[in-house]
């Protein structure tokens, strides 16, 4: 266990004497790293690509999800902008629905309502 310490407190020196985050904890969706940071581990990634976020580049950005099993990029959500709240969705890639409005991106009315239109739909009388 403290080879594994000795290890790991030597590749974090290393990333940060080097400025670079290749090899460091940006999962390789970074190559810049602001060693000023505050995060355990030493650094922030900075610059993250294929549409990632988070101090380690490990989350998706607003408005992507990462689908389930995958170990590639994050894809866009692709939310209806008229029926949705956000264009931000959960891990099922299911978006945020204004009221009376459903389906994966939000681009329907709900059984017992009508008039699909920007901020939800009507229901029925």
């Amino acid at each position: 266990m403290i080879l594994f310490y000795v290890i790991w407190f030597y590749l974090v020196t290393l990333c940060l004497w080097m400025g670079k985050a290749s090899g460091c904890n940006c999962h390789g969706k970074s190559e810049d790293l602001n060693s000023k940071g505050e995060y355990v581990g030493g650094g922030v990634c900075v610059g993250c690509t294929k549409n990632t976020a988070g101090v380690n580049c490990q989350t998706c950005a607003d408005g992507y999800y990462r689908p389930t099993g995958s170990r590639g990029g994050c894809v866009t959500c692709h939310c209806n902008s008229s029926g949705s709240k956000s264009f931000d969705c959960d891990k099922s890639a299911q978006c945020r629905c204004q009221p009376g409005v459903t389906g994966p991106k939000c681009d329907r009315c709900a059984p017992g309502h009508f008039n699909f239109q920007e901020g939800g739909c009507t229901r029925n009388k």
